[in-house]
């Protein structure tokens, strides 16, 4: 979506008396990308009168990058950690070195020292995952 479409779903928002929505992307981390969202939330709190909550949901990010969007209004982030088994957590990502599963747990950790309330999950059915490690979750 462009940032005028973003704009034009919060205003949507707000005159119909939603309580909230929720930005959701993927786990990009550029400069240009945190301050564009950073940008976008100061402009839904001022045209919302800081009534539009804002959920968060855009991948792990620094402890800096978390910290300037809960300045600029946020203070919901959904970060889901997918499964709650270490050995698991290897098998479903085993080449990509951007999902490890202790920085995972530590980005959650952040958000809450941050001061965000916190939405995580895990997913049920995967390859691989049985009862056995189900109640780790």
């Amino acid at each position: 979506m462009t940032d005028d479409e973003v704009l034009e779903a919060a205003r949507y928002a707000n005159e119909n008396r939603f309580a909230s929505m929720v930005i959701q992307a993927g786990e990009k981390s550029d400069r240009k990308f945190i301050e564009d969202i950073e940008r976008l939330l100061k402009e839904i709190h001022l045209l919302s009168e800081g009534k539009l909550h804002i959920t968060l949901s855009l991948g792990e990010q620094t402890r800096e990058t978390y910290q300037r969007w809960f300045n600029a209004g946020v203070h919901r982030y959904l970060l889901r950690i997918e499964v709650s088994n270490p050995e698991l957590y290897r098998k479903l990502h085993p080449a990509n070195p951007h999902h490890d599963y202790n920085q995972r747990l530590n980005s959650l950790r952040i958000l809450r020292e941050v001061g965000y309330q916190v939405g995580t999950g895990v997913m049920i059915g995967l390859p691989f995952q049985t009862w056995k490690i189900l109640p780790m979750i």
